[in-house]
């Protein structure tokens, strides 16, 4: 009798424990960049900065777009640029960054809200 209860404790410590090893294997980061964080990480993984090289100010945002300024180390005049982004499979992407313009049909791809397209311009047909 003391053996089978001992094998069933063991054997419900096996199985709790497996249990507990896959959830904690496949438990989601808790600690998920902020939308600022994300965007600043793309930019200075695409200009090779550090994080601490580059400053965004957000000038409009929705859930999942964002639009703003940048200003890249060494800060001057020329360092300095507008950005659009999106939020693509639950990760932050840069559609644009400089002092260019972007097509209207960019946005339209990445289905940024029309109180956006301040942002883009029309292409003329000729």
């Amino acid at each position: 009798m003391k053996k089978e209860i001992l094998a069933i404790v063991a054997s419900a410590l096996i199985v709790g424990g497996i249990a507990y090893g896959a959830n904690y294997i496949n438990k989601p980061n808790v600690n998920p960049l902020s939308r600022e964080e994300a965007l600043i990480k793309l930019f200075a993984e695409k200009y090779d900065l550090l994080e601490s090289d580059v400053e965004i100010t957000i000038s409009q945002e929705s859930e999942n777009h964002v639009a703003g300024i940048v200003e890249l180390a060494p800060k001057g005049p020329g360092n300095v640029g507008g950005f659009l982004a999106a939020k693509v499979d639950g990760q932050w992407k840069l559609v644009f960054d400089g002092n260019g313009s972007v097509s209207c049909e960019v946005l339209r791809e990445y289905n940024f809200p029309q109180e956006m397209f301040i942002y883009c311009y029309e292409p003329t047909v000729q």
